[in-house]
């Protein structure tokens, strides 16, 4: 991936931790008219992928005017759920914010990735759609392990006995063994050994109620 127009080809694709939320990140080639065979075929990635997110963000440079392509992309986007995060406001802003707000409904945020400016209002906006409701992930997670599904099965017996002796107000040595077996269970399927050093760091600041 370079900072030239039209060389990004694949889909680069991680995971963040926002304040709790796991949220599944897809960075993709920007969508413009192009001759050139190699990038098209990186385009129609990018469009199969908007199409199946469940939040589009679009970043646009605030340094520059409005392309034709940004009016383009506007448009393809529809009622799609998205985002559009004017960048670089660490400059000045050449972009003209009365029409970009005249051609989308969604949100804008204003960002600079210099200084940090804006991303957190990003994160806040990410998380509150999650907790609000607006913000549904439609993709399921299918097990077809036996083995593992057995092993989650398992591991939700234990984390239920762990919570009832708990709430029975039970000797702290007794939820250790429930949260043994659940993290062994879990360990079958991600290859993690349990070890001393987890178990403590689990109840370090851990306290019953009296």
């Amino acid at each position: 991936m370079t900072d030239i127009p039209g060389t990004t080809r694949d889909l680069i694709e991680e995971q963040i931790n926002i304040r709790g939320v796991l949220v599944n990140i897809v960075d993709t080639a920007g969508i413009r008219e192009t001759v050139d065979l190699v990038e098209r075929i990186g385009v129609e990635r990018s469009k199969e992928m908007i199409i199946d997110a469940d939040l589009v963000l679009l970043i646009l440079d605030g340094s520059e005017g409005l392309t034709e392509d940004d009016r383009k992309i506007i448009n393809w986007l529809g009622d799609r759920r998205a985002l559009v995060l004017l960048n670089k406001t660490d400059q000045p802003l050449l972009i003209d914010e009365k029409e970009l707000a005249s051609l989308t409904k969604a949100d804008i945020i204003k960002t600079s990735m210099i200084d940090g400016s804006g991303i957190d209002e990003l994160k806040d906006y990410l998380y509150n759609m999650v907790y609000s409701g607006q913000l549904r992930p439609t993709s399921q997670v299918f097990i077809t392990n036996t083995r593992h599904k057995e092993a989650l099965l398992r591991a939700d017996r234990y984390l239920n006995d762990a919570l009832e002796a708990i709430s029975a107000f039970m000797p702290l040595d007794m939820v250790t063994i429930d949260i043994r077996e659940v993290l062994a269970a879990l360990g079958e399927i991600t290859g993690d050994s349990l070890t001393e050093d987890l178990i403590d760091k689990i109840f370090a600041d851990f306290c019953l109620g009296k």
